[in-house]
């Protein structure tokens, strides 16, 4: 397998993890000056290879690609929720599951989460032009963070967009417009992207209503819907 690499002055190779963890050779200490492509390096198939991933990937990169495989068996996303539920399965029966199963919100210009001081996690699920998306709310590390996934792949997900408004009143409110994000992308790697909605707890509290409510708008568009486009 071939792999895109790196040489020092003194022609010490490294690869694309090792030179981006630091900023010299390990071996002369010099800086690195060329591109290459390392022949040979050890690859490894995808772990949900017999469930349909063709992926094969150097070691370095094989697991983080396994955190968010489309192919892997997921969770339902009201697991941690209220209704605790333990269905696993593929991403494509998730979406089936999610609708003979579970309520979805079709009307969802306006959503109220209460307590949000005190709750960790909060889950809503939404339903957009036939497909089902799930709302994310996480306080982690003194941040407000929200996001949107779509019960599908990565490629059908890029097909939409997402306007996220928080509100106290008609003067106050804060407005993001982020990318929709597959479900089977790790939460993590959503996290450390920045392209959510991120706002630093401070901040967010003089937002809340009656000191606890928060009330978020969402607006769900295709990417080529001009019309919205023209009003963002």
């Amino acid at each position: 397998m071939t792999v895109p690499g790196f040489l020092c002055k003194k022609g010490h190779n490294a690869c694309f993890r090792c030179k981006h963890s630091r900023t010299a050779c390990k071996i002369c200490g010099n800086t690195y000056v060329f591109s290459v492509v390392i022949k040979n390096m050890p690859s490894k198939k995808c772990a949900f290879s017999e469930l349909g991933c063709e992926k094969q990937l150097a070691l370095y990169a094989i697991k983080q690609h396994e955190t968010s495989c489309e192919f892997r068996h997921m969770e339902c996303p009201l697991k941690n929720t209220r209704k605790s539920c333990a269905w696993k399965g593929d991403l494509i029966e998730l979406k089936s599951h999610i609708q003979l199963r579970h309520d979805v919100e079709k009307d969802f210009k306006y959503i109220e989460v209460e307590n949000v001081l005190v709750r960790d996690n909060i889950t809503g699920i939404l339903e957009f032009k036939n497909n089902i998306y799930v709302l994310n709310i996480h306080i982690y590390q003194n941040t407000f963070y929200s996001y949107i996934q779509l019960v599908g792949q990565s490629i059908d997900a890029r097909n939409t967009k997402c306007r996220i408004k928080i509100t106290k009143n008609s003067m106050e409110k804060i407005m993001f417009q982020t990318k929709i994000w597959s479900y089977a992308t790790n939460k993590r790697e959503i996290l450390n992207s920045g392209d959510c909605a991120r706002i630093p707890f401070k901040i967010l509290k003089n937002y809340l209503v009656n000191e606890k409510d928060l009330h978020i708008s969402l607006k769900l568009y295709g990417v080529f819907d001009e019309s919205i486009n023209k009003h963002l």
